[in-house]
């Protein structure tokens, strides 16, 4: 069993163990250590999305390497979280599309027209967002009204809060995010606000329920409103880890730190 004792005394700086020790201590005091088994994901599901993705125009000057393993994580987050759903296919391909969209794979100009676009019916700029847009219909086949809604309206957010983070960077992906906040002491309620539009987690929460196993959505729609925050405290510690070294990316927690105590 691993105590809260363990997780005080690991150091700020050690993220990769703050966040393996903390997932497991909450994983313990729920139960779900008993019930999670070894992940082995279906050929048909990790071969269907590698032939999918190969089968889309994908920017070339994104390398073979790159995609492979953009294909690899999309695949392993779809089964982990959604093999209870019979459509993790479906959504390993949206996560994919996320990631690259996320990681700054898609231009800012296509990025910049893509609710235009989509709303006005028109071929996006990058062939990458039309197959983005064919996901989302895609898995509102499976979902009931409101779950579908719900990845739509994510995704909507996401692309909107992205065009605002790079206002004054329209042709570059520089990564110096959040640049233009101008945070003052006690902005922390709109960080926290900003830290789950920048992110598709309610459109990965309504996933959850298949509608044909859920068909009265008023039995879990209260389950939506903590897991928001929740899924982005938990990948931000992730993030703490991975970004930081490699990009000097300004992080969520940097921003809640100027929240409480200015910039």
């Amino acid at each position: 069993m691993v105590s809260l004792l363990t997780i005080d005394h690991i150091t700020e700086c050690d993220c990769a163990t703050l966040t393996r020790v903390t997932t497991l201590h909450f994983l313990q005091r729920t139960g779900l250590m008993h019930t999670i088994q070894p992940l082995t994901i279906p050929a048909e599901v990790a071969n269907g999305v590698k032939a999918i993705v190969n089968s889309w125009d994908i920017d070339s000057n994104i390398s073979r390497k790159t995609l492979t393993e953009y294909i690899r994580i999309s695949t392993h987050l779809g089964h982990a979280a959604y093999r209870h759903t019979g459509y993790d296919l479906q959504i390993s391909l949206y996560t994919f599309c996320c990631l690259l969209f996320d990681d700054g794979m898609i231009s800012r100009a296509a990025a910049s027209q893509f609710v235009g676009r989509m709303a006005s019916r028109q071929t996006q700029l990058d062939p990458l967002l039309d197959r983005w847009i064919e996901c989302v219909l895609g898995l509102s086949t499976h979902l009931p009204s409101y779950g579908a809604n719900a990845v739509f309206t994510a995704t909507l957010d996401y692309v909107n809060f992205d065009l605002l983070r790079h206002a004054d960077d329209s042709d570059s992906n520089s990564g110096e995010e959040m640049v233009w906040l101008d945070l003052k002491p006690g902005s922390t309620e709109f960080i926290e606000y900003a830290r789950v539009k920048d992110g598709f987690a309610e459109g990965f929460v309504a996933a959850i329920w298949p509608k044909s196993d859920f068909t009265d959505v008023k039995m879990y729609i209260q389950a939506f409103l903590p897991w928001p925050p929740n899924i982005a405290y938990t990948t931000d510690p992730v993030a703490c880890k991975q970004s930081r070294p490699a990009s000097g990316k300004t992080l969520w927690h940097d921003l809640r730190n100027c929240g409480i105590t200015g910039p």
